[in-house]
């Protein structure tokens, strides 16, 4: 029977980036959230922002479609008082490594929900932070298709 597996889904994913050792080099894996995050956050982060569940049925295969989304926040880099990176190049190079974290890959969902989720990058959009005028964001956008 299909079910909303979007739960493991976001665990599964969330441990994936907090594990990935090149995006660790960009944004510390404390700072890899799974939806709420404390007040005032050190730059940059990690967030899981959306997902939602579709039931997925066909012959022989029970499952759910889950679109996944992640948001980086950036700021721009400094070395002795000196801007080296801006927040938009910053934003990029984590929007590029999450979706390399996570593009095509497979994941086991645990041992208490004998599933796989199977998930592929959709896009990205990069832009201004609205409320602060030297961040930048990135949302990051993946469909996972779970097979139990």
């Amino acid at each position: 029977m299909a079910q909303d597996s979007s739960f493991h889904v976001r665990r599964a994913l969330i441990a994936a980036l907090k594990a990935d050792t090149d995006l660790a080099a960009l944004v510390p894996p404390g700072s890899i959230y799974p939806g709420e995050i404390i007040a005032d956050p050190a730059y940059p982060l990690i967030m899981f922002t959306d997902g939602e569940a579709a039931p997925l049925r066909r012959s022989c295969i029970d499952g759910a479609t889950i679109p996944v989304t992640f948001t980086a926040y950036a700021k721009p880099r400094y070395e002795a008082k000196q801007m080296v990176e801006t927040a938009e190049d910053v934003v990029r190079k984590i929007s590029a490594q999450i979706s390399k974290a996570l593009d095509r890959k497979k994941f086991t969902l645990g041992t208490d929900y004998e599933a796989v989720a199977h998930t592929r990058w959709q896009g990205s959009i990069h832009r201004r932070n609205g409320g602060e005028s030297n961040a930048w964001q990135a949302v990051v956008r993946f469909s996972a298709r779970v097979i139990s």
